[in-house]
């Protein structure tokens, strides 16, 4: 197998190949190399957002584009614990309980 592969220059010349026999190959990829990648910019699979301290952080995004609508985008996240009080009160805790936490 690896002296076959090695006939190929790139691997975009070995990717026509094998898809003629309707097989997939790809690269694995880091995450940052991912998020870096053509296809992840394209559709917006990774996308930045408020830091909320003046910068900008990048986050997985909503890769799916589909013809009539777009996801919107996951928006600024929370800090750690900031919502931890709607959530008490959501899980129906009383007030006494919420402020003992």
């Amino acid at each position: 197998m690896q002296a076959w592969l090695a006939t190929f220059n790139d691997l975009d010349e070995l990717q026509t190949q094998v898809s003629e026999a309707g097989l997939a190959i790809g690269v694995v990829r880091s995450t940052s190399e991912f998020g870096a990648s053509e296809w992840a910019r394209e559709w917006n699979a990774v996308v930045e957002v408020d830091d909320r301290a003046g910068g900008t952080v990048l986050m997985p995004g909503n890769p799916w584009i589909f013809s009539k609508s777009e996801l919107p985008s996951p928006g600024i996240p929370a800090f750690q614990g900031e919502q931890g009080e709607e959530i008490l009160r959501e899980s129906r805790l009383s007030e006494v309980e919420i402020s003992e936490l």
